[in-house]
């Protein structure tokens, strides 16, 4: 009884093992793929605008919603904003602050698009930035706010 019961103690661990083993091979292989990742080879840095120490600002490689669009992210690979630490969130405050005082001088307003989805797949978090006009940034939050009523 000892005996089968060390047995499939062992058993077990080594499927443990495998499984830690996979997930480590599993987050380097997203790591290296990442297209949001300074260290990546798989970043576009032509679209990169500017790097600050923990956060940088890009255009977008896609046909985006204003010819301005652009996004925030930070050089860590997080999938969520509340994986980020605090001074990395202020930075990106500070982008967000900038890009507003920009396009208001453009007589424009924007609006700050952070999606978390499929975050088990360890996606790079990212924030868009879009400017519109201003007469859609006035209205835009009631429009969050009654999609936010109906999920």
């Amino acid at each position: 009884m000892q005996g089968e019961k060390r047995k499939n103690q062992e058993k077990d661990e080594r499927r443990t093992q495998e499984r830690k083993r996979k997930e480590h091979r599993r987050v380097e292989h997203s790591l290296a793929d990442c297209s949001r990742c300074l260290d990546s080879g798989k970043i576009a840095k032509h679209a990169i605008v500017a790097v600050g120490i923990h956060t940088y600002l890009a255009v977008v490689e896609w046909d985006g919603l204003h010819e301005q669009h652009c996004l925030i992210a930070p050089t860590e690979h997080v999938s969520s904003s509340i994986q980020l630490d605090e001074n990395v969130w202020d930075e990106m405050r500070i982008w967000r602050k900038g890009l507003v005082a920009m396009w208001r001088e453009q007589d424009q307003d924007c609006l700050f698009v952070e999606m978390s989805r499929n975050i088990n797949a360890g996606p790079h978090h990212i924030i868009e930035c879009i400017p519109v006009p201003v007469e859609i940034g006035d209205t835009a939050p009631i429009f969050f706010k009654i999609e936010q009523e109906f999920v």
